[in-house]
């Protein structure tokens, strides 16, 4: 028999004896009671838990076998292949909090949402979904323990996961694991547990909502060591409730007509109107052009003829759990947000867009690129800056830089040499990031995503292209792991988005604050014209805008 942790002395029996009680009223106290109990009895003096508990990590490492553990392979499995989408797995919880001989408390999976965390056991043959219940359950109850002892609040307060408003428990496994338990009403089961820990938390803490739930992964799922991560990523995002009589994986947003307007508020609603008022003058005179970004953005939304977002966007909101359901209301091409500093001006977004989910408002802020660059370099864009008279565009970038990663821009207090770190990154993803979360919270949102729209065409080179990917991901590597996430190299393919990430508010006197308060997705998507007949001319070779976009066959993603 393995060691129990002193924190769970008497927690079994409590369970036990609720097993096959019709009325399980007060389970969750007294678990929470007992473990609290435990913990001021048994821990050494002096004693006080390790900083990795708590942390969102991905531990990568298992031994492939064909016929058992599989429960910690496809553990490991879910935290790999889902890890830009905010999985963790092996989450510590209580190391060092009793003494430094206890075995080890880890949450099976994690999962970062919009507000805070889903805690995951999960299981494939194991013990039964009562006693899967009880588990997670009592990691919720070690939560709560950090939150309301003083002292461990104190020494925690940094913690993203115990700053969280939101707690979900969760036990996931495949549907037939839930037979295995004739003998407690398990949809009742639910019900009270999750009665119980909202009450609890609304009870001794206002600053966080919990909830549980079973969720079962799809009923044409089975899971084989080794098998490939793209069928298990599509597992994970479409679990749903094992009671439901009919399991559907959650569809997509609407993709409804979406109310456009052009860069000064002319109304949008087809192709030649996006041409006439999408861009000012004096930039369409330069960027207005077929097959590059700006012209193929106006394609991909006006190619049924109204305006209505392509279907590789909502293919990928569709895709990540805390953007599905989106629904795209309107959108402004060419829009401002004001930047600090300098006289080069706002962030100006291709095409700013606020939709709704579950009533409440995210900000989408699109990049569209050809095959143009993310800008200069942040050291090339410095050299211009300083041969205008007077500039102050290096307290622009010491803010960006210093909001965004919590380093500084510069090696040297008169912002001459740039930092290793930042000097070859492209300046355009710092204002493009910085500019979505204050577009965000000026709209109130309660999420935000930067979205790339690549386009494949004509008149693009592949090798630029995959130039922009590469410094997309430097950008994000940098950036990630200076926000919560592990710092490992990041490819952001199309289709696929990194997030939620709840950047650290650093804030700097006289200067706004971005805010960790707005979940923040980054996606990208890729149009490729090349796949069908990319161009609609008159027998004179000149553009007909109205019919351009039916000349297109549909875009997807690849």
């Amino acid at each position: 028999m393995p060691q129990i942790h002193p924190l769970l002395e008497g927690v079994e029996a409590i369970c036990n004896e609720h097993r096959w009680l019709d009325d399980r009223d007060g389970m969750f106290n007294r678990i929470y009671e007992r473990i609290r109990r435990n913990w001021i009895g048994f821990r050494e003096e002096g004693r006080w838990p390790s900083a990795a508990n708590w942390v969102l990590r991905v531990a990568p490492d298992f031994t492939f076998e064909a016929d058992r553990h599989f429960e910690k392979q496809l553990q490991k499995q879910i935290a790999i292949g889902l890890e830009y989408q905010g999985w963790g797995n092996d989450v510590p919880t209580a190391s060092g909090l009793v003494n430094s001989q206890g075995r080890h408390m880890n949450i099976d999976l994690a999962h970062r949402i919009a507000e805070g965390f889903e805690f995951v056991e999960l299981k494939v043959d194991a013990d039964d979904p009562y006693k899967a219940a009880c588990q997670i359950a009592r990691y919720g109850a070690i939560y709560l323990l950090y939150r309301l002892d003083s002292e461990l609040r104190l020494r925690f307060r940094g913690n993203a996961m115990l700053r969280a408003k939101q707690i979900v428990l969760e036990v996931l496994a495949p549907f037939r694991y839930y037979s295995y338990c004739s003998d407690v009403d398990l949809p009742a089961l639910e019900r009270q547990l999750d009665a119980q820990v909202k009450a609890f938390a609304a009870s001794h803490d206002e600053g966080v909502a919990l909830s549980f739930r079973f969720r079962a992964l799809p009923q044409s799922f089975v899971y084989q060591p080794g098998m490939d991560y793209e069928l298990i990523r599509e597992a994970v995002r479409g679990r749903v409730s094992p009671f439901a009589e009919a399991a559907v994986v959650p569809s997509s947003g609407s993709t409804e007509p979406v109310a456009m307007c052009g860069y000064a508020g002319q109304p949008i609603r087809s192709f030649s109107d996006w041409a006439k008022y999408a861009l000012p003058p004096e930039r369409k005179a330069c960027q207005w052009k077929e097959h590059r970004s700006e012209f193929e953005l106006a394609r991909s939304w006006t190619a049924t003829g109204a305006v209505a977002a392509p279907l590789e966007v909502m293919q990928l909101l569709d895709a990540q759990e805390g953007t599905r359901h989106t629904t795209i209301r309107s959108g402004r091409t060419q829009l401002e947000t004001p930047l600090p500093c300098s006289e080069r001006g706002p962030r100006c977004h291709d095409l700013a867009l606020v939709a709704e989910r579950y009533g409440e408002v995210t900000t989408i802020c699109v990049e569209a690129k050809a095959d143009e660059p993310f800008g200069e370099t942040v050291t090339e864009e410095l050299r211009v800056a300083r041969t205008r008279p007077a500039t102050r565009f290096p307290e622009r970038v010491e803010w960006l830089t210093y909001s965004l990663f919590g380093i500084p821009a510069f090696r040297d207090v008169e912002k001459l040499e740039v930092s290793d770190a930042v000097a070859k990154l492209r300046y355009q993803l710092f204002a493009a990031v910085a500019g979505t979360l204050l577009e965000a919270q000026v709209q109130h949102a309660t999420t935000a995503i930067v979205l790339i729209h690549e386009f494949r065409t004509l008149a693009t080179d592949d090798a630029k292209l995959q130039e922009n990917a590469e410094a997309l991901n430097r950008f994000l590597r940098l950036f990630y792991s200076q926000n919560g996430g592990p710092d490992e190299a990041i490819r952001l393919g199309h289709g696929e988005m990194l997030g939620p990430i709840s950047v650290v508010e650093r804030p700097v006197a006289g200067l706004p604050a971005l805010t960790s308060e707005i979940p923040l997705f980054i996606g990208k998507v890729r149009t490729d014209c090349l796949a069908g007949e990319a161009t609609s001319q008159t027998s004179a070779g000149t553009l007909v805008p109205d019919i351009v976009p039916k000349a297109v066959n549909r875009c997807f993603l690849d």
